[in-house]
């Protein structure tokens, strides 16, 4: 089989990626890695930046970049058989990672490498070995026998508890709707009703679709008339993969689980929890920091807040007839507190906001503060929506970006 995965060269085709080349294709670059580690952890190869890189960069560049591929597309265009075809494969890759970075001979290299190259290396790559040898360690390759197996599972079953947690709430948005009529429809944009009813007619309904898909429910949220209507969305939102709906999209045990595993992760590795584990690669150096942070920001934001709040409340009871502002209540009354008080329609503005003269802009001012360009091209994408853009200066390549609308 021709398999795309294994032909990605600059950009992916995406066009042409099944979910039947999933798993052929990365168990292949999981070979062809497993063989890359297993040369660059023998005798065969000396304890030097070049060697390694050599060795390992291009096979582990293009399990990572088809991994990465399968990812996003198991996000923006998901399917029963991706993923099948993602789950199949996913401990495969999950177990290889975690080896990798906890590999012991590997780990010795680098520290080898770092003590007699350190100062000849260049900036970034003393960036690198610090980083590998940073990442070893917090993958375990300090753990001795029943801790390390124990460890390794942990991180195993955390990556297809994730999948499964972002699977279960990405099926319970997609499994709600409701549809709409007459006087519930009043305030919603023009652009919501006019998507809402082609929903329906496609699927054969009378009125307007509603779902929970973010260009539909923050303008409802916002703009829609009928509080009923605005209680129902948001109680479906906030209740998403939970034990209050369905219960097969009920996320709770799957939370439960990653809970205890990552505080046992981080017990593991002789941390006391599992945030001082998470900021050992973080700016911040503990938890205390990070609360304190949060404390003085509350702090000094809470008056101003209050005064807010009060405000908006006041509007909701006497312009509209909001006894107590309620939470299905907020983005409505807030976006009415704006027009009524500060003459400011945010639908009024889209006119002048669409979407190629925001790209215009700011590309423009892009352009204008790193003298670049950006300029749209052509190539091979998941869907007829998705625009392709270069970035480029003096005629070179300097970066490359999608943009799904």
């Amino acid at each position: 089989m021709n398999n795309p995965l294994l032909n990605l060269a600059e950009l992916p085709d995406y066009s042409c990626i099944r979910a039947a080349h999933v798993e052929p294709g990365i168990l292949q670059l999981l070979r062809e890695s497993r063989q890359a580690l297993k040369l660059a952890t023998s005798d065969v190869i000396d304890a030097h930046y070049a060697a390694l890189d050599a060795v390992l960069s291009k096979p582990l560049e293009r399990l990572s970049q088809a991994w990465g591929v399968v990812g996003h597309l198991s996000s923006v265009m998901n399917s029963a058989k991706l993923r099948e075809a993602h789950l199949a494969v996913l401990p495969a890759v999950s177990t290889f990672f975690a080896g990798l970075a906890s590999n012991a001979a590997l780990y010795a290299k680098y520290q080898a490498i770092e003590q007699r190259e350190g100062p000849q290396l260049t900036g970034l790559q003393q960036r690198v070995v610090q980083r590998w040898l940073r990442d070893a360690q917090l993958a375990g390759v300090k753990l001795q026998g029943a801790n390390k197996q124990r460890f390794e599972s942990i991180v195993s079953r955390l990556a297809q508890l994730s999948q499964q947690f972002s699977d279960r709430v990405m099926d319970a948005t997609d499994a709600f709707s409701c549809c709409v009529h007459g006087d519930e429809l009043a305030g919603l944009p023009a652009d919501v009703l006019r998507s809402s009813a082609a929903e329906a007619e496609a699927r054969g309904q009378e009125g307007h679709r509603l779902s929970l898909q973010m260009p539909v429910y923050l303008p409802v949220m916002k703009f829609a008339r009928h509080r009923p209507l605005r209680e129902r969305l948001y109680r479906a939102h906030i209740s998403l993969a939970s034990d209050v709906g369905d219960a097969a999209f009920d996320n709770s045990a799957v939370m439960t689980e990653i809970v205890t595993l990552r505080q046992e992760q981080a017990v593991l590795l002789g941390f006391a929890n599992f945030a001082e584990f998470s900021l050992a690669a973080k700016m911040a150096d503990t938890p205390a920091q990070v609360l304190a942070f949060l404390h003085d920001l509350a702090r000094r934001s809470r008056s101003a807040a209050q005064r807010d709040l009060a405000e908006l409340r006041e509007f909701a009871r006497s312009e509209l007839g909001l006894g107590e502002l309620q939470p299905w209540d907020m983005l409505f009354a807030a976006e009415q507190l704006k027009q009524v008080r500060h003459a400011f329609d945010s639908q009024q503005l889209r006119e002048y906001f669409g979407l190629g003269q925001v790209l215009h802009g700011l590309f423009k001012i892009a352009q204008d503060m790193y003298q670049i360009r950006i300029v749209e091209a052509q190539t091979e994408v998941w869907h007829p929506s998705v625009r392709y853009y270069r970035i480029e200066r003096a005629g070179h390549l300097l970066g490359s970006f999608y943009l799904d609308a």
